[in-house]
């Protein structure tokens, strides 16, 4: 993706200066710091350098050239540039944010590069309103590119005016991993001579696409497959459509609308959701959000043996990020013909952006949840711990590489619902 936007703009700004070295340069906002001849010099030096591919010749060189007078918006994003590709991703932080400051024809460009620094920093909150402010504003590349980064971080948003709507955002993944407890039950309950442990390959897509003549209604696209080679009573297929009407007002972003999906298992229809769900985030400032999410769905059982999941489900989501840190409480509620599956529950959560050494970038993250089953004739409690961790990095053309562990320890006071768990699982994804 750096690569994408880099090179288009990189040709447009390299051919621009050095038109402008042609004539003298341009003016800066003191009338002393005009450029000198041998600015122009360092400039055409440090062009013919970013193009063999020595950077950091490149960046001496523009450095050079802005401080005998070229002081324009083309020689700051090339600094930048050069600064990102040799890593130095602080350094290109405070150039982006001082290009976005000083050219407002720049912003947009400058606010989706500040988005790639910062994630390689790790400071996917401000990455993220960054992506968000190149979205709106930019032209039809940099807010294309700019919404295929928000789609990676979840968090998608609504196009620029001048934006085509009929584009599709589009990401693919694919796993490998093995789970020791499939079942997530103690593996004494299970059937005599069957074990709940198992090898898988799972695949995920999203597909997104604004439609309508304002481009304020999102068309999301879902859909997940998971095969177990030695459980297949547990593969699952499930798919899922939603429309969602987005505002953006302020410091609001605001999505509304209804959702149907369906879900498999072992090739038997198990249960069909219609919904519809409001999401609602507030930014307090580059580095911290709030976000509020309420969810609402009727269960419909797909075949007679799984008629005890019909009924309803409610879900409500508050997350609070600041920097590297996302804190969170989500509480649901299910109220099923069956009261085996009727539990309310209270989960929180913690998830900590890690400081890895690049190209490297992950996440830690622990969670706690209670569940109260009190249906049953004999209400059945459930706390459960669990830890997971990721570790990602990007390579190629929007390809990324994501390793992940997840372990949990479920606590009942019915013995055959207190277990443990892990999974691992590695995986690759392209958005495109």
């Amino acid at each position: 993706m750096i690569e994408s936007v880099f090179g288009l703009f990189r040709l447009c700004l390299l051919l621009g200066l050095l038109a402008s070295a042609a004539t003298g340069g341009l003016a800066s906002a003191a009338d002393d710091a005009r450029p000198t001849p041998a600015a122009s010099d360092h400039f055409a030096e440090a062009a013919r350098a970013f193009g063999r591919g020595d950077f950091r010749a490149a960046l001496n060189e523009f450095e050079a050239a802005r401080a005998l007078g070229n002081d324009d918006a083309a020689t700051h994003y090339n600094i930048a540039v050069c600064r990102y590709k040799l890593g130095d991703y602080s350094g290109a932080e405070a150039e982006f944010r001082m290009l976005a400051r000083r050219f407002p024809a720049m912003r947009a460009l400058a606010d989706y590069n500040l988005g790639l620094s910062l994630m390689r920093l790790g400071r996917t909150t401000e990455a993220r309103a960054s992506f968000e402010s190149a979205r709106v504003d930019g032209d039809e590349k940099v807010a294309g590119l700019a919404a295929a980064a928000l789609a990676r971080l979840g968090a998608a948003s609504p196009p620029s005016a001048s934006g085509n709507a009929s584009s599709w955002t589009r990401l693919l993944d694919l796993s490998f991993g093995y789970d020791d407890n499939v079942a997530l039950i103690e593996e004494t309950g299970l059937p005599s001579g069957q074990s709940g442990a198992s090898s898988f390959a799972e695949a995920f897509g999203y597909f997104s696409r604004y439609v309508g003549r304002d481009s304020d209604w999102r068309l999301d696209l879902t859909g997940y497959l998971v095969d177990y080679a030695d459980t297949p009573e547990f593969n699952q297929i499930a798919g899922r459509v939603a429309g969602i009407r987005e505002w953006r007002r302020g410091r609001w972003r605001v999505g509304v609308g209804p959702h149907y999906g369906r879900t498999t298992l072992d090739g038997e229809g198990l249960e069909g959701l219609l919904g519809a769900s409001i999401d609602a985030r507030y930014s307090l400032g580059s580095r911290s959000s709030i976000r509020v999410r309420w969810l609402h769905e009727e269960v419909d059982d797909l075949s007679p043996q799984y008629d005890y999941l019909a009924g309803r489900h409610d879900q409500s989501r508050l997350t609070y990020e600041i920097g590297r840190v996302r804190l969170g409480y989500e509480r649901d509620q299910n109220d099923r013909t069956g009261a085996g599956v009727s539990s309310d529950r209270d989960r929180y959560l913690i998830r900590l952006d890690l400081p890895l050494p690049l190209p490297w970038y992950g996440d830690i993250g622990y969670d706690y949840r209670s569940s109260l089953y009190s249906e049953l004739a004999v209400p059945r409690r459930e706390d459960r711990h669990q830890l997971a961790f990721s570790l990602r990095r990007g390579f190629g053309a929007d390809w990324q590489l994501e390793l992940r562990y997840l372990y949990a320890d479920n606590d009942s006071n019915d013995p055959l619902y207190t277990y443990q768990r892990q999974r691992v699982a590695a995986g690759i994804s392209k958005l495109f």
